[in-house]
């Protein structure tokens, strides 16, 4: 692989001189790495009236908004380190978006590198929503959750933004950093993995427990065993988005292309076999998980990252800026509502999708026996649908007893019998 890649010439620039700690930008992880200003309050039952454009399209997502909404945590780690459980406040919210197609779109990475940062920008909330910061100390912590659902220009559904705690924080386990990327894909139709400068091992390695925690949770629903590739998965895994920040290879090789070279198996011909077999193995899980899957790159924005949260975007590098405009346009255009047995994903569905992940994390070998609970949510949603329509039947039939007229009163009913 060194024949094929060599470092990109540093090219000048009248702005601040770029830092080659670029990465520990805070919870906008790089850019989290952004500002000098402390983290947005963020109460769990924190509301605003602010409201998101009724359509935005690829390149409106970059516009700022002045009122960001705060986000909602939706998944926290409990005291014993080991489980985990809902959030009140973010549920009510999904709840409340009704029988609307959502499609979830959630960003993972290691900590201080900006994934937070990114996710404000494709939510419209540079220097708010999720919180972003350029201490030492991570911002994000479980799950928290856009407490809007964002319109799609020309797209019937909504996007739901995730943005989930840190990899390699201080204060985690790996486990549970894994566990959480894991819930987070579980419901996801596109799941972004922030990495700074190129693929290496250790994020491959991440990577790879993410998926094997995400195999497992899916894997043996439908009869399939993980690992399995004999039978489909019984739900699809979410769209695998590598987005490579600061990216500074030279190569002739596109970004998926280059994302396919760093998956493919290792020559065995080497002295350490037993090593290359593992680094393998690790390989195939992820390929095998994630067969959708793709790659951008990002080049850096040219300014100290860690005054990225008050910096206008105009005032950073165009390419940088274009390649968010990029990264805007893919995720609104590509990322769709999850679906399973002809059912599309919907708010209340997701949560009732998430109870079940959650509490199959929370077990030692607990796995999701996603066509029989699938099938249950379905049955709860039409009868509740079921009983809102009768309800309303009941109440125009009492409007139809108030009227003197016979046949205006038959006209109300076949009308409402339509409807």
């Amino acid at each position: 692989m060194a024949g094929l890649f060599k470092p990109k010439a540093q090219k000048e620039t009248e702005t601040v001189v770029i830092s080659q700690r670029h990465a520990p930008p805070g919870t906008v992880a790089a850019a989290e790495a952004t500002g000098d200003i402390p983290p947005s309050p963020q109460t769990e039952g924190a509301t605003s009236t602010a409201t998101v454009p009724a359509n935005i399209s690829p390149r409106q997502s970059l516009q700022e908004v002045s009122e960001p909404l705060p986000a909602l945590q939706l998944v926290r780690q409990l005291p014993d380190g080991c489980s985990y459980e809902l959030c009140g406040p973010a549920v009510e919210r999904l709840v409340g978006m009704g029988n609307t197609p959502v499609a979830v779109v959630s960003i993972a990475g290691v900590a201080r590198q900006g994934k937070s940062y990114i996710l404000n920008r494709l939510v419209q909330a540079a220097g708010g929503g999720f919180p972003v910061s350029a201490k030492t100390d991570p911002c994000t912590h479980g799950i928290w959750m856009w407490p809007q659902a964002v319109p799609v220009q020309g797209k019937q559904h909504r996007l739901v933004f995730l943005d989930s705690e840190g990899i390699a924080s201080k204060e985690q386990t790996n486990q549970a950093s894994a566990t959480m990327v894991a819930l987070a894909g579980v419901v996801s139709s596109l799941l972004i993995c922030n990495q700074v400068s190129s693929i290496n091992e250790n994020c491959l390695d991440n990577l790879f427990q993410a998926a094997t925690i995400l195999d497992h949770l899916f894997g043996q629903t439908g009869g399939r065993r993980p690992g399995d590739k004999s039978a489909a998965p019984a739900c699809l895994p979410p769209d695998l988005l590598l987005l490579l920040r600061d990216f500074n290879l030279e190569t002739e090789l596109s970004p998926d292309a280059y994302l396919e070279h760093t998956l493919a198996d290792l020559d065995l011909a080497g002295s350490d076999v037993k090593g290359i077999g593992e680094k393998n193995k690790m390989r195939g899980v992820i390929r095998d998980v994630f067969p959708s899957r793709s790659c951008m790159w990002l080049p850096h924005p040219g300014c100290n990252t860690k005054l990225m949260s008050t910096l206008p975007i105009d005032r950073m590098d165009p390419e940088f800026v274009e390649g968010v405009a990029d990264l805007a346009s893919h995720v609104y255009s590509r990322a769709s509502p999850k679906f399973f047995k002809g059912v599309t994903l919907t708010g209340p569905l997701l949560v009732q999708l998430l109870c079940a992940a959650v509490e199959a994390a929370n077990k030692p070998d607990g796995v999701l026996t996603l066509g029989s609970m699938w099938g249950t949510m379905v049955d709860a949603e039409l009868k509740k649908a079921a009983e809102e329509a009768h309800n309303a039947y009941n109440e125009a039939a009492g409007e139809l007893g108030e009227l003197a007229d016979a046949e205006e009163a038959e006209r109300v009913h076949e009308v409402r019998s339509n409807f």
